[in-house]
């Protein structure tokens, strides 16, 4: 078996734990790994923990939008052969709460992070991503990311995101960043004027040769 898909809750009968033992003893060499819930991530993360650990062959991992925390990030780090983390489609695997991702800073403890990851998916807000990005043990050979930016910001900050990305990731050739509001994201009317919005130069460390 080498691709599985789980939905995962919190429960007593039979426990988490115990399902996520049987995964690893059935399952042991999953190279593809798709995870749906409706449970926000703080109520299984440590048995999701444990399952990420067992599964040191995991090449492509699926999750849901606001799955992806620090203590998630810092243990997919120590996957030797990861290459894609994407995000699932909300319809479909459920998207976790935002909450659990409104501070995103993994500590990463291994000599090399993530050092066959090829695409990053992520939900954070701009400033979060851009730290992390910044940090010595990001991934640095990623050639696509997709951010799901968890609330609207100034441009300056959006503008420092992209100097950050055209600076210190020559490989990526793909960058999404997505602003679609969700239910739960901040909103502050009346909206910025025109002046306050991003504009070309924003967007210049894209356009640079």
């Amino acid at each position: 078996l080498r691709h599985l898909a789980i939905h995962v809750h919190r429960s007593n009968d039979p426990p988490l734990g115990a399902y996520v033992q049987s995964i690893l003893q059935l399952a042991p060499s999953l190279t593809k790994l798709e995870i749906r819930s409706q449970s926000p991530m703080r109520d299984i993360q440590l048995e999701l923990l444990e399952l990420l650990r067992g599964l040191r062959d995991l090449r492509h991992v699926v999750v849901p939008m606001y799955f992806l925390t620090g203590e998630i990030m810092a243990e997919l780090s120590r996957t030797p052969r990861l290459e894609t983390i994407e995000l699932a489609a909300p319809i479909e695997g459920g998207i976790g709460d935002s909450r659990d991702v409104a501070t995103f800073q993994p500590v990463f403890t291994t000599r090399r992070p993530f050092p066959a990851l090829r695409r990053l998916a992520l939900a954070a807000h701009l400033q979060h991503a851009s730290r992390f990005l910044l940090d010595n043990s990001a991934p640095r050979d990623i050639s696509s990311l997709y951010l799901y930016v968890l609330a609207i910001d100034n441009p300056p900050v959006l503008n420092q995101f992209l100097g950050v990305l055209a600076t210190r990731f020559k490989p990526l050739t793909e960058v999404h960043l997505d602003f679609v509001l969700g239910p739960g994201s901040p909103i502050v009317p009346p909206p910025p004027p025109p002046t306050a919005r991003p504009s070309v130069p924003t967007l210049r460390p894209l356009l640079s040769p």
